[in-house]
This record gives C-alpha cells, structure tokens and sequence, in this order.
C-alpha cells in the first residue's frame, strides 16, 4: 500500500555508472493510498505534515467566489525526483493533471444536482453530482450521472444510474461535525463545518484506491464551495425573491 509522498524523500539509488535517475511516480488509479488528513490553504490541498507540499490545486479560490463562477478546475499535482550519480536528489520538476471541473449553481437555479463533477480524465469515477438526499433519508448524495435519453446531463437534467445508488453520503452530525459514509454505511472521512485557524480540513479514515481518493477530495471541495455560496448569497423574502424570478429555497 502506497502513502502519499512528499516529493523531499529521497529518490532510490541509481545503478553504478548508469545516468542520473527519477523516482518512480505511479499513477494507477487502483492504487491503495493511506488515511491521510487534507487542509485546503488558498487553492492548494496538501497534506497535513510538515513542510508539506500542494497535493491538489484550484483554478480558483472557493472562499473568495460570488455567483459569477460556476465553474473551477481541479488539478492533482505530482512531483518527480532528479537523482545524481551518487543517489541524492538534484531536481524536482513539478506536473499537473487536470482530473474534473467542478460546476456549481445558484439554489435558486437548482433542478436537481446543486453541484457536480465532470471528468477530464478516464481515469476519474466519472460524472457525479451531489443532490439533496431523498425522503425518508437526510443529508446529501453524491451520485453517478449518466446521460439521459437525450445524451445528454448538463443542467440537472442527468439522471442517476441503477448500480451503485450513490457514491457517498454527505451528513451533518452534532457540533458541526460532517461525515462522508460510503455506500456500505462506513463512515471514510470526517470534515469539521467550522474552519480551524482559518483551513478547512477533512480527515480520510480508510485506505482509498486513488480513484476514490481524488473523487473524494474534489467532491469536498464541491462541498466547500456549495456551503460558501449558501452562507454568503443574499437572503430575499418570498415577496422579494418572486419579483427578483428567484424565490427563496433551502439547499438543507
């Protein structure tokens, strides 16, 4: 099982005489990642270590959006190690990788999904919005999309599909506490509503195939955002959302 490497540890010693080598950087979405806590700091996600560098980046910065942007970018960022003759490290060349865009709509434009992802990868779990969950349940889901009989599942007009019913739910608990519970009950990761010292943290609790890992990390920064806009968009009466063609509506 693989960890989420800081790209400061040492690179594995090349053979003698052969050319400076890098270290081996995998990008095996199946690959089991380790429980790791995230802090979202401006529009980097990193790792909660010491001198830790940016493991994720945002096109922009969540908590400084108005209703103008529906969309930012999700990019995961890996590093890879220049070694010199004798094995220590010389250079470290930084890449990125564009894995969803994350779209996002005003509640009072909501038809179905109140935000989503859209991959720009294969690799990626796909399509997935996150909606208010059904009666009798409570909370939120993030679901699989798949196109409807028109092709297409822009505008919340997607639906979602048969198998598996949703990805994770998304649940408020006491003291600002907020538990991401994957489809069989388990409770993955924890998030506190409230910032702490000013970051955003969410805590993974299990190992996660990197697939999941980075669906579960952009998904939260869907959440983040969807819970910025709510705390911060205007708050209309029922008179002055009818004559504005928005009336007043919970996301909760």
């Amino acid at each position: 099982m693989a960890t989420l490497q800081d790209p400061e540890t040492p690179a594995r010693p090349p053979s003698e005489g052969g050319p400076p080598l890098y270290s081996e950087q995998r990008d095996d979405p199946d690959e089991i990642l380790q429980p790791t806590i995230f802090i979202l700091n401006d529009r980097f996600v990193h790792a909660e270590t010491a001198n830790s560098t940016p493991l994720y980046e945002l096109s922009r910065q969540i908590h400084a959006q108005g209703a103008a942007t529906t969309i930012i970018e999700f990019e995961r960022l890996s590093y890879r190690v220049r070694t010199s003759a004798d094995g220590t490290p010389s250079a470290i060349t930084k890449r990125s990788k564009q894995l969803y865009n994350l779209t996002h709509l005003q509640p009072w434009l909501v038809l179905d999904f109140l935000g989503k992802l859209h991959p720009t990868t294969r690799k990626g779990l796909g399509e997935v919005g996150i909606r208010k969950s059904s009666f009798p349940h409570t909370g939120h889901r993030a679901v699989p999309i798949v196109p409807d009989r028109n092709g297409s599942s822009s505008g919340g007009s997607g639906r979602s599909s048969a198998a598996p019913a949703h990805l994770f739910t998304i649940k408020e608990k006491r003291h600002g506490l907020i538990e991401w519970i994957n489809v069989d009950g388990n409770v993955v990761a924890t998030q506190d509503s409230k910032s702490d010292g000013g970051q955003h943290k969410l805590l993974v609790a299990v190992p996660l195939p990197r697939r999941t890992l980075d669906g579960l990390v952009a998904l939260w920064c869907l959440w983040l955002w969807h819970l910025h806009s709510v705390n911060t968009r205007e708050k209309l009466t029922w008179k002055e959302g009818s004559d504005n063609g928005r009336p007043e509506c919970s996301s909760f």
